[in-house]
């Protein structure tokens, strides 16, 4: 029951993606299970990647030029090039942190989806909304297909972030794109696709976002070393982050990648020591691919 890992980025993500890698690689030692979907990567970051060894799904023909909401929501023809459909799969969204080995505990979930019949395990959103009915009432203008779809539901079950997810083999992302795409480019139109089929009846297991998805501006004010959790997820709907370009320096070489960074000092020193790590542990490859 090993999961394939599933971390979508672009360019612009390249360094938070790289980031996310670092960590895996000390809590995952398998980095063959780890698959990089090709989100818009220059040709020298998928070299980079390939050198690094981890798989990368590269972006189908079909599919340029979309955004990367449309490309989350494609998640069916990545899988299918890959022959990663019907495989217990763990999507991480790049902007993510490993702060501890999730392999146990994953395993455990997985174990339980499986006794109980559940396709899918997430967590709660931490932003604006915490229920579906709270999101509906603060963007309606801009879902008016998402509000009629749930309009027939009990709205009061939690709103689910897709930052962190795990998939059962049963799970149809055939399905997932369709109804993603009765929904073109509403607000959050790609997640509120995966709420909708959870109101419509797919079984899911409802994880704690504090151990899983610590993300929000409640939580990642307030976070401490101390939490320890899982996942720390550097996403927020308030005013504590601060997107900017951050400078490596190899050797003699400056290296500068957009990032993001929080207002929370306990976050920055754990972003501060994992890109230490990265560019300890991989200064040949940036030096040969990204000069």
């Amino acid at each position: 029951m090993q999961p394939t890992y599933l971390i979508p980025f672009d360019k612009y993500y390249f360094l938070l993606g790289l980031s996310l890698l670092t960590s895996l690689k000390r809590h995952v030692s398998n980095l063959q299970k780890i698959y990089v979907l090709d989100f818009g990567l220059e040709a020298a970051q998928v070299a980079f990647l390939k050198e690094y060894g981890v798989c990368v799904a590269p972006l189908p023909q079909a599919l340029v030029g979309l955004d990367p909401f449309a490309l989350k929501a494609n998640l069916n023809m990545f899988l299918r090039s890959q022959d990663l459909l019907g495989r217990w799969l763990v999507l991480l969204d790049a902007d993510m942190l490993i702060l501890k080995s999730p392999t146990q505990a994953i395993e455990s979930v997985m174990i339980q989806m499986q006794q109980e019949g559940q396709q899918l395990a997430l967590c709660q959103d931490m932003g604006p909304a915490t229920s579906v009915a709270q999101f509906i009432d603060l963007f309606r203008f801009r879902n008016t297909q998402f509000t009629q779809y749930t309009a027939p539901f009990d709205l009061t079950v939690p709103y689910l972030n897709i930052g962190f997810v795990i998939f059962a083999p049963e799970f149809d992302f055939d399905q997932y794109r369709e109804t993603a795409y009765s929904m073109p480019k509403e607000i959050c139109w790609v997640q509120n696709a995966m709420n909708l089929m959870c109101l419509q009846g797919t079984q899911h297991l409802l994880l704690d976002p504090q151990q899983w998805n610590l993300h929000g501006r409640r939580l990642l004010d307030a976070f401490s070393e101390k939490d320890n959790p899982y996942v720390l997820h550097i996403t927020s709907d308030g005013d504590n982050l601060v997107q900017k370009s951050i400078d490596l320096m190899i050797g003699d070489h400056q290296f500068t990648f957009p990032y993001r960074f929080t207002k929370n000092s306990a976050i920055d020193k754990i972003q501060a020591q994992v890109l230490d790590t990265l560019a300890k542990e991989n200064s040949a490859l940036f030096l040969k691919y990204l000069q």
